[in-house]
C-alpha cells in the first residue's frame, strides 16, 4: 500500500506541477500565433489521444510518466521558407517568449501557492540548518530568524558537554540548562556562542534540577567543547490579517527562496566541479534526490501525518526550483534553447547559413537530452538504494 501512495503522490505532484510549466509554453505560443500540434502529458511512445480541439491541436497521454511537452509545427525546421503560422518562421523576440514562457508559469504557480498558504495560515515547513544562507524566509527559516519572528517557540538552552573538554572540567554535565552567561539572558545558541567567541572568560550560571549553579570558563580557541542544544521546539502557524498582507507575505516569500535556490544551486556546482576534497564533492552527488526520493518524502509525510499545508509548500519549492533548473544555460533546457536561439540568430544577420546551424543546435541539443535521461537514471537508482538499502 505504501509504494502504491508512493507512486501515486509523485505521479500527481509531477503532473500537476509540469502541467503548468508546459502550459506556459502553449498558451505564449498561441499567443505568437504558432501551431502547437501536440501537448503531450507524459513522455512518449503515446498510450492515448485524449481529445483534439478546434485548433487541431492533439492532446495525448504518454506511456513514461515524467515530464511532458509541447510539440510545436516546424519547431526544428531545415526548411529555408516555413510557413507563417510555424516555430522556425517567428523572430528572435517570439521564439524567446515561447521557450521562457514556463519561467512566468512555474514562478507563477509557486507566488500564488505562498500567497494561499500566508492567506490560509501554515507552519514553517521545519528549521534551515542544512544550508547557510543570507536570505531570510518564514516558511523555511534559520533558528534565529523564526525566534524573532515567533514562529519557532525555543525552551531553555541545554549543554552537552565533551569528555576532557573546557566545560566538562568546569564542572557542566549533560542536559544542565543555562539560566545566563555573564549575567545576560540568551534566547538562541548563536547568541551564546557569539559571546564565547568575543570573551577571554564567560561566567555561566546553570540550573541542574532546579539547583542553580555558576562556573566560569576559559575557552579555548573559542570553543568551550560542549554541544548545544534546546529542551523543547515549537513550529507555530504564520497567517497573514487580510489578503493584502498575504500578496505581500507571499511575494517577499517567492523572492527569498528565488535568492536561496540561486545560492545552493551555486554552492552545489561549487561542489561538483570546484570542492574542497573529494568528500565534499561525494556528499554532494549523494543530496541529489529527484523524482523517487522526493516521492517517498511525500509518504513519509503522511505517514507521519503532516498537514496539506507542509505538502503545499513542497510543490511550491518543486515548482520553483523546476523553473529555476530549465532557466540554466544548458542544451536540451529551456534556458540552453534561448541561448542557442539567440546565438543562432546573431550568426544568420552575419550570413551563416540558417541550415548549417539548425543542424548543429540540433545535434547539440540531442546530445544533452540523452545526457540528462541518463542522469536522471542515475539519481533513480541512487535514490531507491537510498530508500530500501539503508
Amino acid at each position: 500500500m505504501t509504494i502504491l501512495l508512493w507512486i501515486l503522490l509523485t505521479l500527481i505532484v509531477f503532473t500537476i506541477v509540469v502541467f503548468i510549466h508546459e502550459l506556459g509554453h502553449f498558451s505564449i505560443a498561441r499567443l505568437f500565433r504558432v501551431k502547437v500540434e501536440e501537448f503531450g502529458l507524459w513522455i512518449p511512445p503515446k498510450a492515448k489521444t485524449l481529445f483534439q480541439d478546434k485548433k487541431w491541436t492533439e492532446y495525448t497521454l504518454n506511456w513514461i510518466p515524467l515530464g511532458g511537452f509541447v510539440r510545436l509545427k516546424w519547431e526544428d525546421s531545415l526548411d529555408e521558407n516555413p510557413e507563417k503560422d510555424s516555430f522556425a518562421w517567428k523572430g528572435w523576440f517570439a521564439k524567446s517568449s515561447i521557450l521562457l514562457a514556463w519561467v512566468s508559469m512555474n514562478f507563477v504557480l509557486t507566488w500564488i501557492l505562498f500567497i494561499g498558504l500566508f492567506f490560509m495560515g501554515s507552519t514553517p515547513f521545519w528549521v534551515n540548518v542544512f544550508f547557510k544562507t543570507d536570505t531570510h524566509t518564514k516558511l523555511l527559516p534559520t533558528m534565529e530568524d523564526g525566534i524573532q519572528d515567533g514562529s519557532i517557540l525555543v525552551g531553555d538552552i541545554i549543554f552537552s558537554p565533551l569528555t576532557g573538554s573546557v566545560a566538562y572540567n568546569a564542572g557542566i554535565r549533560e542536559d544542565d540548562v543555562l539560566v545566563s552567561v555573564n549575567s545576560w539572558k540568551v534566547q538562541t545558541t548563536s547568541e551564546l556562542t557569539e559571546i564565547i567567541q568575543k570573551s577571554k572568560k564567560v561566567s555561566l550560571e546553570i540550573n541542574r534540577s532546579w539547583s542553580y549553579k555558576t562556573f566560569t570558563l576559559e575557552p579555548n580557541y573559542k570553543k568551550i567543547g560542549a554541544y548545544l542544544w534546546y529542551n523543547s521546539l515549537k513550529l507555530t502557524e504564520i497567517k497573514a490579517d487580510n489578503l493584502l498582507d498575504a500578496i505581500y507575505l507571499g511575494t517577499r516569500e517567492f523572492k527569498e527562496h528565488f535568492l536561496m535556490t540561486a545560492e545552493m544551486l551555486g554552492d552545489f556546482f561549487r561542489k561538483i566541479f570546484f570542492p574542497k576534497d573529494t568528500d565534499e564533492r561525494k556528499k554532494a552527488i549523494e543530496n541529489i534526490s529527484w523524482p523517487i526520493g522526493l516521492g517517498n518524502l511525500f509518504v513519509g509525510m503522511i505517514d507521519m501525518k503532516v498537514g496539506i499545508n507542509i505538502i503545499l509548500i513542497v510543490i511550491a519549492l518543486i515548482s520553483l526550483n523546476l523553473g529555476f533548473f530549465n532557466l540554466l544555460p544548458l542544451p536540451a533546457l529551456d534556458g540552453g534553447r534561448f541561448v542557442t536561439v539567440t546565438i543562432s540568430h546573431i550568426l544568420t544577420f552575419l550570413w551563416v547559413s540558417k541550415i548549417r546551424l539548425l543542424s548543429g543546435e540540433r545535434i547539440i541539443h540531442i546530445f544533452w537530452f540523452l545526457f540528462l535521461i541518463l542522469l536522471s537514471i542515475l539519481v533513480a537508482f541512487e535514490d531507491i538504494r537510498k530508500i530500501f538499502f539503508q
